[in-house]
């Protein structure tokens, strides 16, 4: 990394020691302020405690119609579950930021980045966007954990935060997500007994949930049901993400995606050394590629 001082001209502590718990806290910059994450302090609470919480009626009707079209012409290119986990009878639209821009504003959501911003004390990467949606006969998922391939012992800090949106109202005959509470806190992987609560909650609501949170989408037994989400999935930054966006989106995708969402995206830079390119943040060295494509066409 180029060596750089402070404007008082003293060395900054991340160019003399940039594995430094000082230089790490110097790098990081929260995406919100501290007014937005103090004003979720309850919902912040909720989630450390029993592992989730859901916020309802976070999109309005235009803009959900529009995100229910969207996933819609992306269900019809995507085949149905190849293997049990996946259902048969859904559809499991991988890597969505990679094929549409229409569901941006939901990942870059400033209430969700907030709650996962206060739960990691730290700024996320996008680890994975899925769309997925359940029609009448898909049987109910085994409880499960979205961190299992992050095999770290515990105790350990939350790795991963996933927020399900919903397209459609969520309720027990149509496959909504299930749940049991507090069970992030449980270090042992023995699949819990106890019987799950139901998520239900209206159109255009939000369910926000640790990783490390038993649960699992339910049985779709209602006539004619069809229950669709876009999953989208924060983990720590110095974690692997899942979709590997570096591949799968175009770089005039991510230059005109703004800061916001090059950071979450993974363009960015950990602490004072991770991820860099040629000792600079990705995004730079992507910038400076691009531009000297343009000016040799």
């Amino acid at each position: 990394m180029r060596d750089s001082k402070s404007d008082s001209g003293t060395r900054d502590i991340r160019y003399t020691d940039p594995f430094s718990a000082e230089a790490v806290r110097l790098a990081q910059k929260f995406i919100t302020s501290a007014a937005e994450r103090q004003a979720l302090e309850n919902e912040i609470e909720q989630l450390s405690e029993q592992g989730f919480v859901i916020l309802p009626n976070q999109i309005d009707g235009a803009v959900l119609e529009s995100m229910r079209d969207a996933l819609n012409r992306i269900n019809d290119q995507t085949p149905k579950g190849r293997v049990e986990f996946e259902g048969y009878q859904t559809h499991r639209a991988y890597g969505v930021v990679c094929k549409t821009e229409v569901f941006d504003e939901l990942i870059m959501n400033r209430t969700v980045l907030a709650i996962i911003e206060g739960y990691f004390d730290e700024t996320p990467q996008l680890s994975a966007s899925m769309g997925m949606t359940l029609y009448q006969g898909q049987k109910a998922q085994p409880l499960h954990r979205d961190t299992g391939h992050y095999r770290l012992p515990w105790p350990r800090p939350p790795l991963e935060v996933n927020a399900i949106w919903a397209f459609d109202d969520f309720h027990e005959d149509n496959g909504a997500t299930r749940y049991i509470p507090g069970s992030h806190l449980n270090p042992t992987e023995t699949r819990p007994s106890e019987k799950p609560m139901i998520a239900q909650m209206s159109a255009g609501s939000v369910l926000i949930y640790d990783g490390a949170l038993w649960h699992g989408a339910g049985g779709s037994v209602a006539e004619g049901a069809r229950r669709r989400c876009i999953n989208n999935i924060y983990a720590r930054q110095w974690l692997r993400q899942q979709d590997n966006v570096y591949l799968s989106l175009t770089p005039e995708r991510v230059l005109k995606s703004g800061t916001i969402m090059q950071r979450l995206l993974g363009y960015w830079v950990y602490g004072s050394t991770l991820g860099v390119v040629d000792g600079e943040p990705p995004i730079s060295m992507l910038k400076q590629a691009y531009a000297s494509k343009e000016n040799s066409d």
